[in-house]
C-alpha cells in the first residue's frame, strides 16, 4: 500500500471503502484491512516467544494461518476479526450487512489469496511455491482443516518498520548544525526541514518530527523581519503534534515561544495581547505535563514568567 508513503494514515481505510462504491476496491481495502490485524497479533505473539528459532516460528505463523484461512475459522472471524476492525477503524470499514453476516467476510467480501501474500509480505515470511499455488484454488484450499503446515514456512525475514527514524535523525542532526552555524544556518535549517518532511511522508503520524519540523522553521525564522508567516506555519506543525499526542510538552512550550515573538513583532496592542494570552494557556497547559527526567525546566519557567509581565505592562498601558 502505497497510502502510508503519500501521507494518507491508514486509520483511515474504512472510511475510504465505505465511501468506495467498485466492488473490486471494497474487497481490495478489507484484504488490506485485515490482513493489518492479522499482521499485529502474529507479531505481538512472536514478541512474547522465548524461543525465536526458525522451527518455533513456522510452528507459530502456521498456526495463526491455519485460524484465518481453515474450515474452522468462522469463530476467529466472527470473535476477534469483526470486533477489531470495529475499533481499529471507528465502525467505519465493514457494513451492517457484513456485521450480519451477509455477505460472508471471509468468503464473499476480501480475496482469500491477496490477504495470505499480504499477510506474509506485512509480517516478513516466504511460503512454499506449491501452498501459494494451491492458495489459488480458493474453495479447495479454505475447505480443510488445516490448509498450512509448518513446512509451507520456507523463510521469515525481518521487516524493517521504523525506516523514517534515518530522516528524523539526520534532520536533527542537520538542525543541531544550523543553531550553532554563523555562517549558513539558513541553508542548514531548510536541509533540515525537508529530512522532517521525507520522515513525515514514511510516518505521517510521528508527531517528533511535527515538533523538530516546526521548531527548524521557527529557529530559521527567529530574530528576522517579516518573520511572521514562518512562525505561524511552525505554529501549525506543533498544534498538528499535539492532536496526535496531546501530552507533547515541547509542542506546548514551543507553541507559547512562537505566540510571544509574534507579540513582540505586533504593533497593535490588542493583537499582541492576544498573542500573549495564547502564550499563557500553552504555558499553563505544559506545566500540567510532568517533564522529562533530563528535561531543563528553568528556560520555561523564565519564559512564562516574561509572559506574564509583559500581559501586566501591555494591559496597564491600554488602562491608561
Amino acid at each position: 500500500m502505497q497510502m502510508h508513503r503519500s501521507g494518507i494514515n491508514l486509520r483511515y481505510l474504512g472510511k475510504v471503502r465505505h465511501h468506495s462504491e467498485m466492488d473490486h476496491l471494497h474487497r481490495l481495502l478489507l484484504t488490506e484491512m485485515v490482513a493489518r490485524i492479522v499482521k499485529h497479533r502474529i507479531r505481538k505473539a512472536m514478541r512474547n516467544l522465548k524461543d525465536s528459532s526458525d522451527a518455533v516460528l513456522f510452528e507459530l505463523i502456521t498456526d495463526f494461518l491455519n485460524r484465518v484461512f481453515s474450515k474452522n475459522s468462522l469463530q476467529f472471524w466472527q470473535n476477534e476479526v469483526l470486533p477489531e476492525l470495529e475499533q481499529r477503524y471507528s465502525g467505519w470499514g465493514v457494513s451492517q450487512e457484513e456485521r450480519e453476516g451477509t455477505p460472508n467476510l471471509k468468503y464473499e467480501s476480501i480475496f482469500i489469496y491477496s490477504l495470505g501474500k499480504r499477510i506474509a509480505n506485512l509480517v516478513g515470511f516466504k511460503l512454499s511455491k506449491s501452498v501459494r499455488a494451491a492458495m489459488r484454488k480458493q474453495e479447495k484450499f479454505i475447505s480443510q482443516a488445516k490448509p498450512f503446515k509448518p513446512e509451507h514456512v520456507i523463510k521469515v525475514y525481518p521487516i524493517v518498520k521504523h525506516i523514517h527514524r534515518i530522516y528524523f535523525e539526520e534532520g536533527h542532526a542537520l538542525s543541531r548544525l544550523a543553531a550553532s552555524s554563523e555562517t549558513n544556518s539558513d541553508v542548514l535549517f531548510d536541509q533540515a526541514v525537508k529530512k522532517y518532511q521525507e520522515s513525515l511522508l514514511l510516518k505521517p503520524d510521528d508527531y517528533r518530527s511535527l515538533i523538530n519540523l516546526g521548531l527548524s522553521l521557527y529557529l530559521k525564522a527567529k530574530g528576522k523581519t517579516n518573520n511572521a508567516s514562518s512562525i505561524r506555519e511552525a505554529i501549525e506543525h506543533f498544534q498538528q503534534a499535539l492532536e496526535i499526542e496531546p501530552k507533547a510538552r515541547m509542542a506546548l512550550i514551543h507553541t507559547g515561544t512562537c505566540h510571544m515573538d509574534l507579540a513582540k513583532s505586533e504593533l497593535n496592542s490588542e493583537k499582541s495581547i492576544h498573542h500573549i494570552t495564547c502564550a499563557l494557556k500553552t504555558y499553563e497547559m505544559a506545566s500540567e505535563i510532568s517533564p522529562k527526567p533530563n528535561e531543563c525546566v528553568s528556560d520555561f519557567l523564565c519564559d512564562w514568567g516574561l509572559a506574564l509581565a509583559t500581559q501586566s505592562s501591555l494591559l496597564s498601558k491600554i488602562g491608561q
